[in-house]
């Protein structure tokens, strides 16, 4: 889950749907809200397994000199993350996949 801090100022569903979130009624640090603020998901929609859709995806992203800042939800690593499929889905591999095909056997990307 992410911290508060990490949800995104625009208050778009993290599942991807890209519907805007409320604001939330009250704090509830051990699910991320703080009360005003959007919460990161539209009621039910934290574990959909529904159809990815890349116009929701790439907008998403920030250019910061040569790199691209994820602005959605956050792994503890630091990794941002996607659910997709029913899964967490690691945005730089995501990323690499969707313009390079699948990551080869034995391979890893870097964050």
């Amino acid at each position: 889950m992410p911290r508060a801090e990490q949800i995104p100022d625009g208050g778009l569903c993290q599942c991807g749907c890209g519907q805007p979130t409320k604001p939330a009624a009250r704090n509830r640090r051990e699910i991320g809200w703080v009360k005003g603020r959007p919460t990161p998901y539209l009621l039910g929609h934290n574990g959909r397994t529904g159809p990815f859709c890349l116009d929701v995806f790439l907008p998403n992203f920030t250019r910061d000199g040569d790199c691209l800042r994820w602005r959605g939800g956050h792994h503890t690593s630091g990794n941002g993350y996607v659910r997709h499929l029913g899964r967490r889905v690691y945005t730089h591999v995501l990323v690499y996949e969707i313009f390079n095909g699948m990551v080869p056997d034995g391979r890893r990307t870097a964050a």
